[in-house]
């Protein structure tokens, strides 16, 4: 893994430099396509990207798509190309990202933005904007804990950034997990309701097509912290942890968002879409 690491980088720099059209000049459409993506989705290799690097591998990705070289995906289970199918062709639209952690790696929205789409990005972690401000400004990015109850929590974060968690029973699990996930540091946050960000950001009149929820636990603390009655995103994906297909009806989440007038669709691994 260190090795792989280690050539990324690599490329990282030299795409910095703007060497990118050069490095994959002699590579088969797919190879580059795949090469360019799985790059934009390293965290320790993108953050060393010029805009004119990143806006070079977005278009190795774009005319890859149009030959039907390649077919990304930047969800951790394919959720972007499942909403992709749910919408088919139409326009840009406004998405919620909450939980986002990176740009690209594990995003739900990141497929979106490349296709026009704009929104709001909203994660807990500390110094997390500084990259989306870079890979994504059309969007609105907010560095914050979201949460029902704004008193003050303790926020855990991991060396693998996507286990970040205000969550106590999920950050003492997830080292018993793997020996490879360790706490490096816990900060103390004061959490802002979603309601609260999504008055103060969400333009005047703008419909949300997409609400994605990924927040390490406390996913139902999130959707209780919303107005239901002001912003009804017209699709949700949600992530709802250890559950069984066929116990779904039963979660708390489940039954929360049917009060709402929400119904699933469809499951992945973790993910759940809702409409």
């Amino acid at each position: 893994m260190n090795h792989h690491r280690n050539r990324f980088a690599v490329l990282a720099k030299s795409t910095a430099r703007g060497l990118v059209d050069k490095i994959i000049a002699g590579l088969f459409p797919g190879l580059a396509a795949r090469l360019a993506c799985r790059v934009l989705v390293a965290p320790d290799v993108a953050r060393h990207l010029s805009p004119v690097a990143t806006a070079q591998l977005h278009q190795v990705l774009d005319e890859a798509n149009e030959t039907g070289h390649a077919q990304e995906s930047y969800g951790q289970e394919g959720e972007d190309l499942v909403f992709a199918r749910l919408i088919g062709d139409r326009g840009p639209g406004f998405y919620v990202d909450v939980g986002a952690h990176h740009p690209s790696r594990h995003s739900n929205t990141f497929l979106l933005y490349r296709r026009g789409w704009r929104g709001i990005n909203i994660d807990a972690t500390p110094g997390s904007m500084a990259i989306f401000n870079r890979m994504r400004p059309r969007d609105i990015n907010i560095e914050t804990l979201v949460a029902q109850d704004t008193a003050p929590r303790v926020f855990h974060r991991f060396n693998e950034p996507a286990l970040n968690t205000a969550s106590t029973e999920l950050a003492a699990q997830r080292p018993g997990e793997s020996e490879a996930f360790q706490i490096i540091e816990t900060v103390t946050l004061t959490p802002r309701s979603l309601s609260d960000i999504l008055t103060q950001h969400v333009p005047p009149g703008q419909a949300i097509d997409l609400m994605s929820v990924d927040v390490e636990g406390l996913d139902f603390d999130v959707l209780k912290s919303n107005d239901w009655a002001r912003f009804r995103p017209a699709t949700l994906l949600v992530e709802v942890l250890e559950t069984r297909l066929h116990n779904l009806d039963g979660h708390e989440i489940v039954r929360f968002l049917a009060s709402h007038g929400y119904q699933p669709i469809a499951k992945l691994y973790n993910t759940v879409i809702f409409q």
